[in-house]
């Protein structure tokens, strides 16, 4: 299973990147239109067109050939072939991608100080002890906060489940995590399949989206 990180340049007007709106299905460009600020504009459009390449390189369905629909809990699928599993996350300015041929999440979180009332009120008693005596417990934040939002994520459950309904640091749940940390960022991909130590990430540039072509 492949994982892709985008780190876009959110600073700049939008403007400059509309002409690349058509690239992407109606329904998408519809809900850029309505967002208001321009650094969310293009993380969503940048997300949309990473979407894209990674399902036309991987399965050979042309972009403009690619049809989606969304599950109960808006978790997106493609319908061309429903045996294919993708998930996508970003933060702040940067944008991840995970696909393969079974049920996968991948979160992504930008990270921060000072989380430990949110651990307290989301995380099962577990967790947040580990994240009391822990020795770095920003990072060690990030990584439990990452795995569960991958772990939902890979269920396409969503919102709908409580985080501190499971417990990701006990071993109880049967699916396989992995997490990198990156520059500023924590990272968490989770699959039913259990070895994750073959996961590849790789770094794209904003660029190499922007030249597609439909």
């Amino acid at each position: 299973m492949d994982i892709k990180i985008v780190y876009a340049d959110t600073a700049q007007p939008f403007i400059n990147y509309e002409k690349y709106l058509p690239l992407l299905p109606e329904q998408r460009r519809e809900r850029i239109v309505r967002l208001r600020r321009d650094g969310v504009k293009i993380i969503s459009l940048l997300t949309g067109l990473l979407i894209r390449k990674e399902i036309s390189e991987q399965l050979g369905i042309l972009p403009e050939e690619q049809v989606f629909g969304y599950g109960t809990h808006g978790k997106p699928y493609l319908v061309n072939d429903e045996n294919y599993y993708f998930s996508v996350s970003h933060s702040g300015s940067c944008i991840a991608f995970a696909g393969g041929d079974a049920p996968v999440g991948i979160d992504v979180e930008r990270i921060r100080e000072g989380k430990l009332h949110i651990a307290k009120r989301f995380f099962t008693e577990n967790e947040y002890s580990f994240i009391k005596s822990s020795g770095e417990p920003d990072i060690d934040f990030y990584k439990i906060w990452t795995a569960k939002e991958a772990y939902v994520k890979m269920r396409g459950t969503g919102l709908s489940e409580s985080l501190s309904s499971f417990d990701v640091l006990n071993g109880s749940l049967s699916c396989g995590f992995c997490t990198r940390l990156l520059p500023g960022y924590a990272l968490t991909v989770c699959t039913e399949q259990n070895a994750t130590n073959n996961i590849i990430t790789d770094v794209l540039t904003a660029d190499c989206l922007l030249e597609q072509r439909v």
